[in-house]
C-alpha cells in the first residue's frame, strides 16, 4: 500500500441524487477527517455531457463538480467511472439497450461492441474534461457476462486464434480495458481499475499500462493475500 492517498468514496450509484450542499456536507466532513481526496462512484448518476439520454432526475452535474472544486480546492475529487461492468443504469434505456451484453440481463456492456468502446472513449474525455485529479479510475469490476454473447465469443476466437490454452475471457477483458487504460495515459492522466477480475484472469494484467493503479478489495478475504500478486508485477496498490 503504497501511495500518500487518503481517500474516501462517496458511492452516488442506485439512484441517489445528492444536492450541492449535500455535497458540500460530504466535502467538508472528509476534509476535517484528514483526508486529502473525495471519490465519486457515479455510474449513471452523474450527468456525462455524451450521454444525455441516461441523465436521471438529481444526478450530480459537471457544474456541481466545478463548485465543489472552487470551494474545496485542497481536496483531490477522483472521478469512478464504469466503462464495462455496473453499465446497467445506461443499459435499461432505450437508447442504452444498443450497448448490453446480454438481452434482459445482467449489468454488463459488449466489450465486442465498436459503438460502446467508443462510448467509453467519449466518457473519458468528458471525465478528463470536468475533473483535474491525477487518477482517473475506469472500474472494471464483478464483469462475470465476459464472453455471453455471440458477439464476445467470436471476439474471443478472434483473440486467441483458437488456442485453448490461453484464458480467453483475459484476453477479452484485457483487450478492452488495456486500450481504454492507455487512452487515460494519453489524456496525461493516470488510470485505476478494480483488482478483484484479475483473481480469476491473472494474464488479463499483462494488457494494463504498468502505471495502472490497481484498487484491490474482497469481500470474503484480506486484501493482503492479493495485494503482493499485483505489486510483484510491478503496479501500485491501493
Amino acid at each position: 500500500i503504497v501511495m500518500q492517498l487518503k481517500m474516501w468514496t462517496y458511492d452516488l450509484a442506485r439512484e441517489q441524487a445528492p444536492t450541492l450542499d449535500h455535497l458540500y456536507q460530504i466535502a467538508s466532513f472528509t476534509q476535517d477527517a484528514g483526508f486529502n481526496a473525495l471519490g465519486l462512484y457515479m455510474e449513471h448518476r452523474f450527468a456525462y455531457p455524451s450521454t444525455p439520454w441516461a441523465h436521471g432526475k438529481g444526478c450530480v452535474t459537471p457544474e456541481m463538480i466545478a463548485r465543489l472544486r472552487s470551494e474545496f480546492p485542497s481536496l483531490t475529487l477522483i472521478p469512478f467511472i464504469n466503462l464495462l461492468g455496473h453499465f446497467e443504469g445506461f443499459l435499461y434505456t432505450e437508447h442504452g439497450k444498443q450497448y448490453r451484453e446480454e438481452m434482459f440481463a445482467g449489468l454488463q456492456a459488449s466489450p465486442a461492441n465498436a459503438n460502446f468502446v467508443e462510448l467509453c472513449r467519449r466518457i473519458i474525455d468528458d471525465t478528463c474534461a470536468i475533473f483535474d485529479s491525477e487518477i482517473i479510475h475506469i472500474g472494471g469490476d464483478e464483469t462475470w457476462q465476459l464472453g455471453a454473447s455471440e458477439a464476445s465469443k467470436a471476439r474471443v476466437q478472434e483473440l486467441t486464434n483458437g488456442d485453448e490454452e490461453l484464458d480467453g475471457k483475459a484476453q477479452l477483458y484485457g483487450a478492452h480495458f488495456g486500450p481504454l487504460a492507455d487512452y487515460v495515459v494519453e489524456k496525461g492522466r493516470r488510470p485505476a481499475v478494480w483488482g478483484d477480475m484479475f483473481h480469476d484472469h491473472p494474464s488479463a494484467l499483462e494488457f494494463m499500462p504498468k502505471n495502472t493503479l490497481i484498487f484491490e478489495w474482497q469481500y470474503f478475504k484480506d486484501v493482503k493475500e492479493w495485494a503482493p500478486f499485483f505489486q510483484d508485477k510491478g503496479f501500485e496498490v491501493v
